[in-house]
């Protein structure tokens, strides 16, 4: 198909700032600075078409997911789906995520987590090799994503297997999550880099379209190798006030310019964290903050204060993991800090081998777990966390419920040596305990008092369990409320204790099989009048994106529950475990 690239590079960045706009989304700057790219390669080069089926097509892996406003764009553009699809943008119920998502007609992959596409497109590639096909496969990615070493290993492995209708296209805006790209983790010469990996590369304009279409349409570069294409890109091509600005990355067009951007200002657990954190690094030299290019507008506080303890590593959560052991086998107490499944999920095997089995001084922080990050979609859902690290030895898990309670959390943590997981909300959660807390490792917290019902809540659903107690109030139901901060060591005493006082326990939190719906059970066997009912975020439709954790559950889930009798459905006889 052939769409004139010029015309088509300004429909993606309209329809880009139009879409980020309506949703108060961000990375508009991401979408822009790939506009020209796209629309040379949709337009002019790859052989797709939107009726057909099977292998018969090139295929395009947008590896940094952040920009999938600028592809959702180009793919209605290009017929795949309607134009009108696109004003649904990271709304309730759209299959058009914060990330691209495979669930969109015509893409390819679900990416979001850095550093997956291009593993994947060198299998597309050598499948297409070895079954005689004449498909070719592209693959876009940001500079800041080749911190991940995931992208070394597919660089050495497309060369070897002489994979020439592969062809890796960085958007080389020089600009990354956290800062410039040379003073985050330098990549130069990334040319020489590439050619020293045995590719064929080439460095362009990617916002000459002459010249893009010039160089695609002489693919491969070189017969028998890869194809290494450096575009050198402006983050936010095409808005004069955005060009070459770090806070785009963040920022949404729907805030006057200038408005500052931060982790939820002076409340919600990630603000209360870093002020927790400033004030125990005052007392301890040896308190030392890792973070993997993320937490811009919350760990500034801590890296101006304490620059020589502070470490932004690139995006390269495995290597932050092994670089925090290092530095805890060194005597240091480390916190490490990502989002959602990135500290947790990326780097298990590091977290396992070299700070559980050691038994080494390393706080793993994930923010945003559960479904905090809502519309950003399925790579940036924490779902599974409790399950995956509760198997791991020596290690402490905590998820507090509000900014109180993140403090406490992170004191303890700070305090107690030993390896140790935080989950902590995205921003903005409100304060629920009215004076200071006597927290301790391992104890479950009385929130609420009652006589008919006890909501178990663990994490950011604590402000749903009220929520849900205000609700059954009005129906003449008394719920009382347990907040679980620790889900390891877990408090058998004060669920043992719930079971015989309370005639029905609810589990309310944020999570699949091997959570707290899980977990508590077992010590309730033996209790005949009470049972489990969670509200867990496992097993959503792919139809649904939901925008907030606590909208989505308390308002769908827990409504399902108010259309039938609620006091026969928590009083009555045993329910199924799973309301969604």
């Amino acid at each position: 198909m052939y769409i004139e690239p010029s015309a088509l590079a300004r429909k993606i960045r309209a329809h880009s700032l139009r879409m980020v706009y309506q949703a108060g989304a961000s990375h508009i700057a991401s979408c822009l600075s790939i506009a020209d790219l796209l629309a040379i390669l949709y337009g002019c080069i790859l052989k797709v078409d939107p009726k057909a089926k099977g292998h018969q097509r090139d295929r395009f892996l947008l590896s940094k997911g952040h920009a999938a406003a600028a592809l959702y764009a180009t793919l209605a553009e290009c017929g795949f789906f309607p134009i009108e699809d696109l004003d649904h943008y990271r709304q309730a119920g759209s299959l058009l995520l914060g990330h691209s998502s495979h669930c969109v007609r015509g893409v390819e992959l679900s990416t979001g987590s850095l550093g997956h596409a291009l593993p994947v497109a060198c299998g597309l590639a050598l499948a297409a090799k070895r079954d005689g096909r004449a498909e070719r496969v592209f693959a876009l990615l940001s500079d800041g994503e080749l911190d991940e070493g995931s992208n070394w290993e597919a660089a050495l492995f497309a060369p070897h297997h002489q994979l020439d209708n592969l062809t890796v296209i960085i958007d080389f805006n020089k600009i990354q999550s956290f800062g410039a790209v040379r003073d985050v983790l330098d990549l130069d010469p990334i040319g020489d880099k590439s050619k020293a990996f045995r590719w064929a590369t080439r460095e362009i304009d990617g916002h000459d379209l002459t010249q893009i279409l010039s160089t695609l349409n002489s693919l491969p570069i070189e017969t028998g190798k890869p194809s290494f294409i450096l575009a050198n890109t402006i983050k936010g091509k095409g808005v004069s006030f955005m060009e070459g600005k770090l806070v785009w990355h963040y920022k949404s067009p729907t805030a006057e310019f200038g408005h500052s951007i931060g982790g939820g200002g002076s409340c919600g657990m990630r603000a209360a964290f870093i002020e927790e954190l400033c004030l125990l690094a005052e007392l301890n030299p040896n308190l030392w903050l890792v973070c993997g290019d993320l937490g811009y507008g919350v760990l500034e506080r801590f890296a101006e204060r304490f620059a020589n303890r502070f470490l932004n590593v690139g995006v390269a959560e495995q290597n932050m993991t092994g670089v925090a052991a290092g530095l805890a086998m060194s005597g240091k107490t480390v916190f490490t800090y990502s989002i959602a499944n990135f500290p947790v999920i990326r780097c298990l095997e590091q977290i396992r081998n070299d700070v559980c089995y050691h038994n080494l001084d390393v706080k793993v922080v994930a923010v945003g777990g559960g479904l905090a990050y809502g519309g950003h979609g399925y790579t940036h859902h924490g779902i599974e966390d409790f399950a995956v690290m509760g198997a791991l030895p020596n290690l402490t898990i905590a998820a507090p419920g509000d900014p109180v309670e993140a403090r406490a959390v992170t004191r303890l943590a700070a305090n107690t040596p030993g390896p140790a997981y935080l989950r902590l909300g995205k921003s903005g959660e409100p304060r629920l305990h009215t004076e200071e807390i006597d927290m301790q490792i391992g104890r479950a917290l009385k929130i609420r008092l009652g006589s008919d019902l006890k909501l178990i809540s663990t994490g950011g659903m604590l402000s749903s369990a009220l929520s849900v107690a205000e609700m059954l109030g009005r129906q003449r139901i008394s719920a009382a409320i347990l907040s679980i901060p620790y889900l390891v060591p877990f408090d058998e005493a004060a669920i043992l204790e719930a079971a015989r006082k309370t005639p029905a326990l609810l589990t309310i939190e944020e999570h699949g099989w091997g959570g707290l719906g899980t977990v508590q059970p077992k010590f309730l066997r033996y209790i005949v009048a009470a049972f489990s009912f969670s509200l867990c975020a496992y097993g959503l439709s792919q139809s649904r994106s939901p925008g907030h954790e606590n909208s989505c559950l308390t308002n769908t889930a827990w409504g399902s529950a108010q259309s039938t009798n609620v006091r026969e459905a928590c009083i009555g006889p045993l329910m199924p475990h799973r309301l969604i």
